[in-house]
């Protein structure tokens, strides 16, 4: 059968869609309409205490709230992987990859001194995309500031965080800018508020205590709108710098981005289409109106009172206008009544309760299973742009949450985002200003609320493996950066040595290259499995995986799997810096009683070369390759029954004599470019051999 191609697919889907009346395609949106897929900077780099990063509110939060399932120290490893990520970017045809900075890997203390790292962590990754032809968009921030700024003065709580965001966007701006054209200051800004200050379900996990959530301190009665107002001060105070400073020379654009349920009313009274206006002048007018008319909503201002911020005059202005684009996050719809009902968010203390209503599931959504509206992002849609005035709008995240031992043939995913982008076209053509629609996520990632219990990727992550990480990584990382792998640390525990702080320094840049010695490749999987190395105590075990043979190979026959050579070579460029590489062994055993017409040692050894040629022409800075062995010899594992040499060792004659094989007329021939390595030299070799060929 033929393989599809994914555009071809895509196609396809788009032509089947069951949201609009009439099918569509990519074409049907204008030019500068942006597809593309989003992540967040907690939720997929991982590397927490790599390379000069400190801790933000997120690794507390994640650390010490009993959160549902573990943690982002490694998550995806973006860090390492992005290379490997952009690829697959590229293969999809992405247009646009949405992505956040990490504020304490770029600035560790929050104000102050650049980490030199982290800033080329982010330069590398934007010059990646850049060199796909895929659009970056940065998100400043994404639930994560320093905690050391949370520890000293208490956050979003207090005013001086406006100064120090607008320090830390100016470095961004600054450093980045030339390549980066749309910029979001704070993510979903309404939503983190609440999430955070309100209800305690995110970092930094505050509210009022009360019988959902044990929260150690907060207040959910004032806390969310101090948080809301700095929040939208800090945006102006970023978004002024930007227009003063930057904008004529970089030519970009700032934004903020709330998070957008659809509101519909529960029946058709006229109580409920009063409670549904009520829902969207809180969720939605809370922000926008300031952002667009200098001021909160009068209804909101009256219900609030004296709980919620006023702005002076010079605010308002600062504020008004700070915003040249709205960036929505939607994911599912909810119907609104006036009369007390079941409903999604429990009425506590302050927001919810100051709203006023009661918002029920549309169709069978839960808390983690959201059931497909999209009538409800088209109605977001035309609400602000008959609203507030019709302003430019990204769709920043949306996506549709799977469990995660879901299979990989996710329909429903397809089904949710199909209809979703419809939905947006029809919008679109409505008369919305809707610039860019974000698919959330790029790859399955460590969840804000669910950890790895749901996911929401394109690209299925095996999480349970480890892969390379572990095998290489113990070679490498100490080496390279000072120290073991945090998930060895975390696996091996205390039967790991720890180096001292002089030991690690002594260790780091001890290698002026990597010697590699490779032979074989093997399919990893989590599930078990018969497996090559028995599963015996130390660390096959702690490494927990089961490695399968490539191909037909044994414990002492192996074929030839060149792309994992190619891939080796590729994951230590993109992991440690790229270092110099010498391939120091690699050869093909052969039974002794073998004729000396080696004809697989030659295609392995052929193939191996192409491999690392690929490589280096992918920037792999390796400097040599070496053939095991240059004649045959007692070997390690196998003694004198199997032999690697290109020249034949008698070793029943006390002479040892030494005959050389094809092989060795081969490499001759390779290394002072007489022949070609086609087949055709191959059979040429081979007569010239014949009369040789017995042992």
């Amino acid at each position: 059968m033929k393989r599809l191609s994914l555009c071809f697919i895509i196609v396809v889907i788009a032509l089947t869609t069951s949201y609009v009346a009439d099918a569509f395609t990519r074409n049907d949106f204008p030019d500068d309409f942006l597809f593309g897929a989003a992540s967040s900077a907690y939720q997929w780099e991982g590397a927490v205490d790599e390379d000069g990063r400190t801790p933000s509110v997120w690794d507390t939060f994640a650390h010490s709230h009993n959160t549902i399932s573990g943690d982002g120290d490694i998550t995806s490893d973006g860090y390492h992987k992005y290379k490997e990520d952009v690829k697959l970017m590229a293969k999809m045809g992405l247009e646009s990859f949405r992505f956040s900075i990490s504020w304490s890997r770029l600035i560790p203390n929050g104000r102050g001194l650049i980490n030199p790292k982290g800033l080329l962590f982010y330069k590398n990754l934007i010059k990646e995309l850049k060199s796909h032809g895929i659009e970056p968009q940065v998100t400043l921030y994404h639930y994560d500031h320093p905690q050391s700024l949370e520890d000293e003065y208490g956050g979003w709580l207090n005013r001086k965080i406006i100064e120090d965001f607008t320090a830390f966007a100016d470095v961004c701006f600054r450093e980045f800018g030339e390549d980066v054209k749309l910029w979001t200051t704070i993510n979903e800004a309404t939503i983190f508020a609440l999430g955070s200050y309100c209800q305690g379900i995110s970092p930094p996990g505050r509210c009022s205590p009360n019988e959902f959530v044990n929260c150690s301190a907060g207040n959910s009665s004032t806390e969310p709108y101090i948080v809301g107002h700095n929040i939208l001060l800090a945006h102006a105070s970023a978004s002024r710098l930007y227009q003063l400073k930057y904008k004529n020379k970089q030519r970009g654009s700032i934004g903020i981005s709330i998070y957008a349920f659809g509101f519909s009313p529960y029946t058709n009274s006229k109580d409920d289409e009063i409670a549904t206006q009520r829902a969207k002048t809180f969720f939605f007018g809370w922000l926008l109106k300031p952002l667009v008319f200098g001021d909160y909503p009068d209804e909101m201002k009256k219900t609030v009172g004296s709980r919620l911020p006023v702005f002076t005059k010079e605010e308002s202005e600062q504020v008004k206008g700070s915003s040249e684009f709205v960036g929505v996050i939607h994911y599912t719809t909810f119907y609104v009544t006036n009369r007390p009902s079941p409903t999604f968010f429990p009425m506590i203390e302050g927001f919810f309760e100051d709203m006023g209503v009661y918002m029920i599931a549309a169709g069978n959504s839960s808390f983690f299973v959201w059931e497909a509206t999209p009538w409800g992002l088209e109605g977001i849609l035309e609400y602000i742009k008959d609203n507030y005035n019709n302003p430019p709008i990204y769709i920043l995240e949306n996506g549709k949450p799977m469990n995660s031992n879901s299979t990989l043939q996710d329909t429903e995913r397809i089904d949710y985002i199909e209809g979703y982008i419809g939905a947006v076209l029809n919008a679109i053509k409505n008369g919305s200003d809707t610039k860019g629609y974000f698919v959330w996520s790029m790859i399955d990632m460590y969840e804000l609320l669910s950890g790895y219990t749901t996911n929401f990727g394109l690209y299925h992550v095996n999480f349970s493996d480890p892969g390379k990480l572990s095998l290489i990584s113990l070679l490498l990382k100490p080496l390279v950066f000072g120290d073991y792998p945090d998930e060895m640390k975390k696996t091996v525990g205390s039967r790991l040595p720890v180096f001292t702080k002089e030991e690690s320094e002594q260790v780091k840049g001890s290698s002026e290259f990597v010697g590699v010695i490779h032979y074989t490749t093997f399919y990893v999987t989590n599930r078990p499995s018969p497996t090559f190395f028995p599963m015996i105590e130390g660390f096959f075990e702690d490494m927990g995986v089961y490695m399968i043979a490539a191909g037909n190979s044994s414990f002492f026959v192996w074929e030839a799997t060149p792309w994992g050579l190619e891939g080796i070579l590729e994951y230590i460029k993109d992991n440690y810096n790229n270092p110099p590489i010498y391939i120091l062994e690699n050869g093909k055993p052969m039974n002794s009683n073998s004729t000396l017409q080696d004809t697989e040692r030659i295609d392995y050894i052929e193939g191996y070369i192409g491999a690392v040629l690929n490589a280096i022409k992918n920037g792999s800075d390796t400097k040599g390759y070496f053939v095991w062995s240059m004649i045959d010899m007692y070997e390690l594992l196998s003694g004198y029954t199997t032999n690697f040499g290109l020249y034949h060792v008698n070793f029943s004659d006390p002479g040892r004599k030494r005959t050389p094989k094809l092989s060795a007329a081969w490499y001759t021939g390779f290394l002072n470019g007489t022949i070609n390595v086609a087949s055709q030299d191959i059979i040429q070799l081979e007569s010239n051999s014949s009369s040789s060929s017995s042992l």
